[in-house]
């Protein structure tokens, strides 16, 4: 059975520009599927905010990041910072 629900279900407290249905939450850029949210986060080596353009390609309905975003890695415009 497949779920989905709205961002703004999913991160009620945040203010949204638009209100994507979300299929499905995923760490790795390589695993996202069309309507997935990309979780961007920070590793050991490398913060997820380095793939989104992979996630984005690979079709992401959102990217959420944990702030702050490296000084050498800003956060794309479209991305959504969740504490």
């Amino acid at each position: 059975m497949s779920q989905t629900m709205l961002l703004s279900q999913l991160i009620p407290d945040v203010a949204l520009s638009r209100d994507p249905t979300i299929t499905g939450l995923v760490l790795d850029s390589r695993a996202v599927r069309p309507g997935n949210a990309f979780v961007a986060i920070a590793g050991f080596g490398a913060h997820g905010l380095g793939f989104v353009d992979q996630a984005l390609a690979n079709g992401a309905g959102a990217i959420l990041f944990e702030p702050p975003a490296p000084a050498e890695l800003p956060a794309p415009a479209e991305a959504i910072a969740v504490p």
